[in-house]
């Protein structure tokens, strides 16, 4: 199961798809990293991934191959920048039992957006789960994880 924290971050760093102005330096001198640029989107998706609950006996894994469909972003953004990080799990679940417990652990902060399948070459297919940020900081479009 691999979780995946995809914010989008406006290149203009107010939250809003398509502009094209610079978002500037990405870091305040002694602070945390400036709103809309990339170092607060990838801080950001990684919150997103460490804080999920996984199913009991869920363990780090590293397939090969990566599946063709899980090697690319989860869910691709209107405008701007996306951080994409992958984060792969192991579970002992049927995919039904995985998403039953998914929903029922949707993370503080976050809402249930949706689930289906997703076809790739070869007739693989691969079945999802995602879950978008009610609020977004400032400087984020979206932020997604995606199961």
């Amino acid at each position: 199961m691999p979780g995946t924290g995809s914010p989008a971050v406006s290149p203009s760093g107010r939250g809003g798809p398509g502009s094209s102005q610079s978002a500037g330096p990405a870091r305040h001198p002694a602070g945390p990293p400036r709103a809309g640029s990339r170092d607060q989107a990838r801080a950001l998706a990684r919150r997103l991934i460490t804080g999920l609950t996984l199913p009991a006996g869920g363990r780090p894994a590293v397939p090969r191959p990566v599946p063709a469909l899980l090697g690319h972003p989860g869910q691709e953004t209107g405008g701007g920048h996306t951080i994409d990080l992958h984060e792969f799990v192991s579970i002992r679940q049927s995919v039904g039992s995985a998403g039953k417990f998914l929903l029922a652990h949707v993370p503080a902060g976050m809402k249930w957006s949706g689930n289906g399948t997703a076809s790739g070459a070869g007739g693989q297919q691969d079945t999802f789960f995602s879950e978008t940020m009610r609020r977004p900081p400032a400087g984020i479009y979206q932020a997604d994880l995606v199961l």
